[in-house]
């Protein structure tokens, strides 16, 4: 018997978790669908980010080679399992894009070396950029590297705007729940949390665990079978980050229904984590930072939004190899 089985609460076996995972790769398919989605129903910041590294683009080719390079990590973040222990044999079964590896390669080539090997044959600067396989990302990097200062000050324009917009978005999705001023007293910040996720994850099948939940870890969870649960947890550390700033980091894990919150969990395959977030470009870091109510309502409502396009995908791909729907 191995370790992963010698254990009275429910685990993934290897095999589980990566045929899970691999249920997911199709979605990578559907991102730009899902982005327009997401503009058409208001939330508009994930526009910003993804039009300034496109700016980098030196041609047409590039761009499109850049776009296609997008599509193909999302299928990589989803379609391999994250954060857990395997062996040498079990790495050699996760999914890798076709597409991403032969650039991989081709960058080996034209560095003449592999990517580990780079900090000792290049100096810093140049090692950095030529760590990018992705064409935008790597004028990019070349761009931050020779013209650091007018670098950031483009940049710094770019975070500027979406600040506004993300304002904008803040008081179009706004239920006036949140007029209580800066907050910030930790209880209230936890409590308003759970007001929107009571209110608005309850049609996406989601309830309120308050066993499982922690004064500062709220939890909700939903039943896909009789042994496995869809956690949902925001992260305390940085959820509380200055009395006048949060940053929202909610966590998507398949979970035990026998562990308690996956933040506190260890041993591993009895969580699994779902990079939803992943599927479009720079939306973590849109819906991200809040200072009041209203912000971070609308940050809420955005991972729900996107989780809601997303959920079937997600959730047939788990019952798929669980035991609970067809194979």
């Amino acid at each position: 018997m191995t370790a992963r089985q010698n254990s009275s609460k429910p685990r993934l076996s290897f095999e589980q978790a990566n045929a899970i995972c691999r249920n997911w790769i199709a979605l990578g398919d559907q991102a730009d669908s899902y982005f327009e989605t997401m503009i058409e129903s208001g939330f508009e910041a994930i526009t910003l980010r993804k039009a300034y590294i496109e700016s980098f683009a030196a041609n047409a080719s590039e761009l499109a080679t850049h776009r296609r390079c997008v599509t193909e990590a999302v299928k990589e973040q989803l379609g391999q399992p994250r954060s857990i222990p395997m062996t040498g044999d079990e790495l050699k079964q996760l999914y890798f894009s076709p597409l991403l590896q032969s650039l991989r390669k081709q960058r080996d080539e034209e560095n003449g070396c592999s990517e580990r090997e780079l900090s000792s044959r290049f100096e810093p600067g140049e090692a950095y950029w030529r760590r990018e396989i992705d064409p935008c990302q790597r004028n990019l990097a070349k761009d931050r590297v020779a013209r650091r200062v007018e670098h950031e000050s483009r940049f710094d324009t770019v975070v500027e705007s979406e600040r506004h917009l993300l304002a904008e978005e803040a008081q179009r999705h706004s239920t006036g729940r949140g007029q209580k001023g800066h907050m910030f007293d930790e209880g209230d910040r936890h409590a308003f949390f759970v007001n929107v996720m009571l209110r608005d994850a309850a049609s996406l099948g989601f309830e309120f665990d308050r066993a499982r939940s922690r004064p500062k870890r709220p939890f909700f969870f939903k039943r896909l079978t009789d042994d496995w649960h869809l956690c949902w947890s925001v992260d305390d550390r940085f959820f509380l980050f200055t009395p006048t700033e949060g940053r929202f980091l909610p966590s998507l894990h398949l979970c035990s229904r026998k562990v308690g919150n996956p933040r506190e969990v260890i041993e591993p395959f009895q969580t699994l984590q779902i990079r939803y977030d992943a599927i479009i470009y720079s939306f973590p870091t849109a819906y991200w930072i809040f200072h009041d109510f209203d912000q971070l309502e609308r940050a809420i409502k955005a991972h729900l939004q996107l989780y809601g396009l997303v959920a079937a995908t997600i959730e047939g791909g788990i019952k798929r190899i669980l035991g609970d729907l067809p194979a």
